[in-house]
């Protein structure tokens, strides 16, 4: 299917069950700048004052250092090399999942978060052109030569109900990932693909019943309890469709219907392109074996209330905006700051362009980002 925006530029996109890829919304020009950006403040990031030296060594391969244990013990380091502080519970990059704490990129945020393309398709998603980053701005996944395949992720917590509402702390929500990875993400599986649990949204409530404590294939608890996602440790897909296909066979409304089973798909994405699901589907990145990292941002705009502007969420974006602190720093929960970002940008060892003056640097914002970002706000 294709559209047009008002600019004349195509819009085109495949649809799926639960989900819309678009094509070629960044160009390939913005997202090699992009990823060549970030691959430096990532590399900076992690290694901080040794950074210089090995790039001068091991040049664009210094990557490989980050996720690569066996790499990096061939090379003489040990893990320290990339942990936080030098704390081996707290690593600047997860293996798994590909997060790294870093949230306030300019790159990131001038050239994807202010992306005019992505705002209109988020229009197009909720129906209104009042929105914001109203939960936050999130940590990029980049995923290194030698990271893991993560867990199933969904972005609510499916614990508890699932609300229309968008004041609600568990609320309706579509998931927006861009991908800026050089030479876009193959289905090989191989090279940290995006993969997404289709058919989820249509089973959630069944699923659900079946995967609690006391269900039929329930998932391992989850420790956090605090956190706005769930992780779905041990699902059972094969187990889950022989469920499902039982329901659905036994309920006669169900039965009229064709049945739709849970399958797991890699998302075939070019740089540039984003790809937008509802909040009730997993989602996981496979492990990258490959000396080309994965990047991928995620874009949560929502709709705007009036009242947002007085909640905790609001001050926070207001940090991010005016100090380039993320997350919950008035209760100083760490696992959910950026205190390591902070501390590099405001470092020697960072540059000019990537340095917290440049983070905070709003100055040739358009009205329409200064509303997006909670500068100005909107009327109601």
């Amino acid at each position: 299917m294709i559209t047009y925006y008002n600019d004349g530029i195509s819009k085109v996109y495949v649809e799926g069950v639960g989900n819309r890829l678009y094509k070629n919304v960044i160009p390939t020009s913005h997202t090699d700048y992009i990823f060549g950006g970030v691959n430096t403040e990532v590399t900076l990031f992690i290694f901080g004052p040794r950074a210089a030296d090995l790039v001068a060594r091991y040049g664009s391969g210094v990557t490989n250092l980050i996720s690569d244990v066996d790499y990096r013990r061939d090379q003489g380091f040990d893990n320290t090399l990339v942990r936080a502080n030098g704390n081996p519970r707290d690593s600047k990059n997860h293996k798994r999942t590909g997060k790294t704490n870093i949230c306030t990129s300019p790159f990131v945020r001038n050239y994807v978060l202010r992306n005019s393309r992505i705002f209109e398709i988020a229009m197009d998603f909720w129906g209104t052109n009042k929105l914001a980053f109203t939960k936050g701005i999130e940590p990029i996944i980049y995923k290194a030569r030698g990271s893991e395949e993560s867990l199933p992720t969904i972005d609510c917590k499916i614990r508890e109900p699932l609300e229309n509402d968008q004041m609600a702390l568990n609320s309706f929500h579509y998931v927006t990932i861009v991908c800026i990875s050089p030479g876009g993400i193959s289905e090989s599986g191989t090279n940290g693909a995006l993969s997404i649990l289709e058919g989820f949204d249509v089973h959630f409530e069944d699923i659900k019943a079946a995967i609690t404590p006391y269900g039929k294939f329930p998932v391992v608890s989850q420790k956090n309890k605090k956190l706005d996602y769930t992780v779905l440790e041990n699902l059972n897909v094969e187990g889950l469709n022989g469920e499902l296909f039982r329901i659905h066979q036994a309920t006669p409304e169900k039965a009229k219907t064709v049945f739709v089973p849970l399958k797991w798909k890699t998302v075939q994405m070019a740089a540039g392109d984003v790809i937008v699901f509802d909040c009730r589907i997993p989602y996981k990145t496979a492990r990258n074996t490959t000396d080309v990292p994965a990047l991928f941002v995620t874009v949560s705009l929502r709709p705007v209330w009036s009242g947002w502007y007085q909640t905790l969420k609001y001050k926070e974006l207001q940090d991010t905006i005016n100090h380039g602190k993320v997350g919950c720093w008035l209760k100083r929960i760490e696992a959910q700051c950026n205190f390591e970002e902070v501390n590099w940008r405001t470092s020697p060892f960072t540059l000019p362009g990537i340095d917290m003056k440049s983070v905070i640097d709003t100055k040739d914002f358009s009205e329409q980002d200064k509303l997006m970002f909670g500068i100005d706000r909107y009327s109601f």
